[in-house]
């Protein structure tokens, strides 16, 4: 079994350039059906409860990673140094469009969503790198039985990256949702469910395309990946 969980931590994704170009449209056209439901009057009110966005960032930069040490504290028998690292990882990255289309689903504050996942994926550049020095510290000091962790490395986050990705992956469909959605109300009213649908096959296509080309990966580890 442990040899098994070991084996996670040597495992290779097959994430090809050409699948993450098609992920990054079709979360941009998720993000276009967001939109659509948002109005400038939506983000003058977030700015008058700027309360709001400092809770939000707070749950986000430091109560989510925080969380997931104490996660993996009390699941440390069943996680190896790799898998561990993965989650504190992944709970120290910005929110991003697949969150704002979640809040637009469940009828939540759409606009404070977008507003989070800009101003998280905009402090990326010092805050990922910062969040996994320190947490995965926290991690390695406390957690694991040994001081060794080879999966501790220092990030480094591309300034230019994430501003092209926050501007076409965020700005761009946010602008055009909304300008549609202004200058054609009747139009986008009747396209709002369409897209809703269609958005989520989209990313449920590009999932299953994921999990296709990884799919011998997948059944070899289920049994330690499942529980």
């Amino acid at each position: 079994m442990r040899d098994g969980l070991d084996a996670l931590d040597r495992l290779a994704l097959d994430l090809s350039p050409g699948n993450l170009t098609l992920l990054n449209l079709i979360l941009g056209f998720v993000m276009f059906g967001v939109a659509m439901g948002i109005t400038p009057r939506d983000f003058r009110e977030v700015a008058r409860r700027p309360r709001l966005v400092l809770v939000g960032l707070v749950g986000q930069l430091v109560l989510l990673p925080a969380a997931t040490v104490a996660l993996v504290a009390l699941l440390g028998p069943w996680l190896t140094p790799g898998v561990a690292m993965g989650m504190v990882l992944v709970a120290c990255c910005p929110g991003g469009t697949v969150s704002n289309f979640m809040v637009h689903l469940a009828r939540g504050n759409t606009a404070l969503s977008v507003s989070l996942t800009a101003l998280s994926t905009a402090g990326a550049v010092l805050f990922t790198p910062l969040n996994f020095a320190v947490w995965g510290w926290v991690y390695t000091r406390f957690v694991l039985p040994t001081a060794d962790n080879p999966f501790l490395q220092t990030l480094q986050v591309d300034a230019l990256e994430v501003g092209r990705a926050v501007l076409l992956l965020l700005g761009v469909p946010l602008v055009l949702g909304m300008s549609f959605a202004r200058f054609a109300p009747a139009l986008a009213a009747r396209l709002e469910g369409p897209v809703r649908v269609a958005s989520i096959g989209l990313f449920a296509a590009i999932v299953i395309v994921a999990f296709g080309k990884n799919l011998d990966a997948f059944v070899r580890h289920i049994v330690y990946l499942f529980p």
